[in-house]
C-alpha cells in the first residue's frame, strides 16, 4: 500500500491548501497513518511511484485511490482523470465522476 506520504500532492507542503494529521489505518487496526486533508485548490494532481520488483509475477493486483469527501466538499463532480503508466511505457487512463 501506499499512504498520502508517499505521493507528490499538488503544494502538499502549503498549509493553506493541506492539513495533514495522524489516523488509524482502519477502525480495526494499530496502524497510524498520515492523512492529507485538502482545504482549497483550483486543480489537484497526484503522483506516485511503486516498486514492481517487490510484486509477485503471475498475481493479478488492483489499483485503488481513496479518498474521503466531507459533507461540505465541492468540486468533485466533473471528471477525475486517473492514469496509470507502467515501467515499458503502456498507460491505463480512466475517468471517473
Amino acid at each position: 500500500m501506499l499512504f498520502a506520504r508517499n505521493f507528490h500532492i499538488t503544494w502538499n507542503d502549503n498549509l493553506d491548501h493541506w492539513d495533514w494529521f495522524s489516523e488509524a489505518e482502519s477502525a480495526t487496526s494499530d496502524v497510524v497513518i498520515q492523512v492529507a486533508e485538502l482545504i482549497s485548490l483550483c486543480f489537484l494532481e497526484v503522483h506516485g511511484n511503486l516498486d514492481i520488483s517487490k510484486l509477485s509475477p503471475g498475481v493479478k493486483y488492483e489499483a485503488v485511490f481513496v479518498v474521503k469527501l466531507k459533507d461540505t466538499a465541492y468540486g468533485w463532480e466533473v471528471l477525475v482523470n486517473l492514469r496509470l503508466r507502467f515501467p515499458e511505457g503502456k498507460r491505463l487512463l480512466h475517468r471517473e465522476i
